[in-house]
């Protein structure tokens, strides 16, 4: 009995780690992206650091939840990748932080981290935004 038991628990185990949930997809159309250079731990804290040309910022739920309108370690893929400046061409980030919700971008834009604030990263960052006037679309995976 104790074989069976530890069986089908193994068998759990591997369904549970393995299988994981079923992932939805949500795609936005014509939305805004900038480009920003911070801290590397932003509102996604220790565990979702923010990592240079991976990560991105996102808009947060209301003024009293700073938490994203997507979960802390969702993909988002762009249906065309993006230019960076210092780093080439990417399509898959993962949000990693929040920005902010009364800004004048489109409600679904996102902020791409272009790491710490350096004179580099922060021309990069800027020439990013100055080049990149179409819209994009994306979806995130949740």
């Amino acid at each position: 009995m104790k074989k069976v038991f530890f069986a089908i628990s193994i068998i759990l185990l591997n369904i549970v780690l393995f299988a994981g949930p079923t992932m939805a997809a949500t795609t936005h159309y014509n939305q805004d992206v900038t480009a920003y250079v911070g801290k590397r731990e932003g509102h996604g804290g220790m565990l979702f650091p923010n990592e240079q040309y991976e990560t991105v910022a996102i808009h947060q739920k209301s003024s009293s939840d700073r938490n994203p309108i997507y979960k802390f370690g969702t993909t988002l893929r762009t249906h065309s990748a993006l230019n960076l400046p210092g780093y080439g061409t990417k399509s898959v980030f993962t949000i990693t932080d929040t920005g902010d919700l009364f800004g004048i971008h489109s409600r679904y834009w996102f902020d791409v981290y272009f790491g710490t604030d350096t004179t580099t990263n922060r021309k990069n960052a800027n020439t990013f935004g100055t080049n990149n006037n179409i819209p994009v679309t994306y979806t995130v995976y949740n």
